[in-house]
């Protein structure tokens, strides 16, 4: 495992880490909304704002590129939210 991904894995087990996203919130929201509204197609997302993104009808395909699978689990397990 890289420098880059070891680092980010650490930080999503970390409390401070999630303290620190709490404060991020309306912004994750706000890029979340412009996704959820835009995105169509084909889509390449590095990096993201998964917990509220919504796969809209548009949308055909989403390819998310993460340096970090920690980062990455809460959005592979987390249901979908009906619409």
């Amino acid at each position: 495992m890289g420098d880059v991904a070891q680092f980010f894995d650490e930080q999503q087990k970390s409390s401070a880490y999630r303290e620190l996203k709490t404060l991020t919130r309306a912004i994750d929201r706000a890029a979340a909304d412009i996704m959820n509204r835009e995105a169509r197609g084909r889509v390449l997302s590095i990096g993201g704002v998964w917990e509220f993104f919504d796969k809209g009808p548009g949308l055909s395909e989403l390819t998310v590129l993460d340096l970090s699978a920690e980062m990455l689990k809460p959005t592979l397990l987390r249901e979908p939210r009906p619409r």
